[in-house]
């Protein structure tokens, strides 16, 4: 009996299919394919505590619990540890130690968290031992009623992260992207979680050389200034959700056809036109005139509030393949889409 269960579960990990941890049951693991490694989540279990995990921990999901402080001495032992989440917990700091034997993690994610990275609960070096890591999420960390005593990320506390490529991030003070950011040399993508009235202009991104991709998140009022395509000189993908009152939509043609004068292929406008009830075709065509001698591949108008009339749709730029207008208020849908190989209307 004890052989024929032993059997069963080693097919169920071969099938990715999780089932209860030995450690704890209310956790699921699950193993990777032809190696040992196990992937725990252990997120929504309502623990305050981070468990013991087994040493061939590779990827650990404790997200949506009430953890409040990062105990090192529970990652020891975990030397093939590479995911961490520890997002939407009560963390509000940690130490010196907390990260000290995670030396080869690539993803840490401490989003939505009640960080404050000012006074002694962060230190500015905590994160020095992870050299390793690519992925570091610290954005839409809980703002409390006096904004003022939030401050962005130090400088000092990401120069040591030489191997970064991806930085998710909160703007809550001017400036965010100082002259340290210019030794992340493979810093590629930023996503900007919570931010107020902030304004990219020429210089924002001039400590980011290697920008491709940024998101600017729902929680975010952002205006584009003047020029702002200068810093953004191998941009690639652009996502930008619901911008809030601060942004104004007559400056929607003025941002697009400066877009046009980066390398830009993926964009998204999610979320964003939300205020009232819009006309499609005026959003479409300054779209298409402005991007048609671009190298857009890719175009999302998702969840917003698009109607008609719809007779007055110009033609699609010459380089898109992707459209989804997912999610608006379209009745009706009649355009030349002569080009695309991919059109996605749900909702």
């Amino acid at each position: 009996m004890i052989i024929f269960l032993t059997y069963n579960l080693e097919n169920i990990y071969a099938r990715k299919i999780p089932v209860p941890c030995f450690f704890q049951v209310n956790c699921r693991c699950k193993k990777e394919t032809d190696n040992s490694n196990v992937i725990i989540d252990c997120s929504k279990t309502n623990t305050t505590t981070i468990p013991d995990f087994p040493r061939n921990s590779y990827s650990v999901d404790l997200q949506h619990n009430r953890i409040q402080f990062i105990n090192g001495e529970k990652f020891r032992f975990l030397t093939h540890l590479t995911v961490l989440d520890l997002s939407f917990n009560v963390i509000a700091g940690f130490n010196r130690n907390s990260f000290e034997y995670m030396k080869k993690l690539v993803v840490l994610k401490l989003n939505n968290n009640p960080l404050r990275f000012k006074g002694t609960s962060i230190p500015v070096d905590a994160f020095k031992p992870l050299r390793g890591l690519k992925h570091l999420g610290v954005k839409n960390i809980i703002p409390p009623i006096d904004r003022s005593s939030y401050h962005n990320i130090p400088d000092e506390s990401l120069s040591d992260l030489k191997m970064l490529e991806t930085v998710e991030v909160d703007i809550l003070k001017a400036d965010p992207f100082g002259q340290v950011y210019k030794s992340l040399n493979h810093l590629h993508t930023i996503d900007i979680g919570k931010c107020w009235f902030y304004q990219i202009a020429s210089t924002t991104f001039r400590f980011v050389p290697y920008l491709k991709n940024l998101d600017i998140d729902i929680s975010c009022s952002i205006r584009f200034l003047r020029n702002f395509h200068f810093g953004m000189s191998r941009l690639k993908s652009l996502t930008l959700r619901k911008l809030g009152t601060k942004f104004v939509i007559e400056d929607f043609p003025r941002i697009v056809c400066e877009l046009m004068q980066t390398p830009i292929e993926i964009l998204s406008f999610r979320n964003t036109f939300t205020e009232k009830t819009e006309d499609l075709s005026t959003t479409w065509n300054t779209l298409c005139y402005c991007l048609n001698s671009s190298r857009i591949k890719r175009l999302r108008l998702t969840e917003n509030n698009f109607a008609g009339p719809i007779s007055e749709l110009w033609e699609s730029p010459d380089s898109l393949r992707f459209l989804n207008l997912s999610t608006n208020k379209l009745n009706q849908f009649a355009v030349n889409l002569n080009k695309i190989r991919i059109l996605i209307l749900r909702g």
